[in-house]
């Protein structure tokens, strides 16, 4: 028997080291599979941490400035306000001069504002016929009285003397009663009884 032939039992040794790999096959002949299924969506993860804030940006430069829109429409008028309080009373002015009063040439008998209607000529009273005496007529005579306008006129109750004018054709304009186209002054053709009255106011 040969020592080759002979199996000695012995203990084995440890491993040896790995060694290096080796190069990559080559692909297989077979044809590239198709695309799988996709899974069931997962699920939603945790909210993640709020990050640090960042630092503040540059201010950017102003704007140009723009045009100058269309006017807007007037607003509504306000209501107007309250009345002031009443201021105090003002110092009593220097008494004037005692002025004379011009002597009026016509008056009503027996009233201030109404009655029969007599003019003074030469120093006399008389009275004025009522034939076409109208608000016209009246109204030169109020102005004269210091009214403002006649209202009515009338015949009044007979006076007495003269009657001075008659068929007056005033235009309202005259500043006497004189100034009046007329028949003439005491040119008549009347009775007291047509003696003409009026109202002023």
């Amino acid at each position: 028997m040969s020592l080759s032939s002979l199996h000695i039992s012995g203990i084995s040794g440890p491993p040896g080291p790995a060694g290096p790999p080796g190069p990559p096959g080559n692909q297989g002949p077979g044809a590239k599979g198709e695309p799988g299924v996709a899974g069931p969506r997962g699920e939603k993860g945790d909210t993640g941490n709020i990050g640090q804030k960042g630092e503040r940006g540059i201010v950017g430069l102003p704007g140009q400035k723009g045009n100058v829109g269309p006017p807007g429409i007037p607003g509504l008028i306000g209501p107007p306000g309250l009345n002031g309080n009443q201021g105090p009373p003002g110092s009593k002015g220097e008494k004037g001069d005692s002025g004379n009063a011009p002597e009026l040439n016509v008056r009503l008998i027996p009233g201030k504002y109404r009655g029969r209607v007599e003019v003074k000529h030469n120093g006399v009273w008389g009275t004025i016929c009522d034939d076409n005496f109208d608000i016209v007529d009246g109204r030169v005579l109020c102005k004269m009285l210091g009214f403002q306008t006649c209202v009515t006129t009338f015949t009044a109750t007979a006076g007495t003397g003269k009657i001075w004018l008659d068929d007056l054709r005033c235009l309202g304009t005259e500043s006497d009663i004189f100034d009046c186209a007329h028949n003439g002054i005491s040119v008549n053709n009347c009775q007291h009884n047509e003696d003409a009255g009026l109202q002023c106011i």
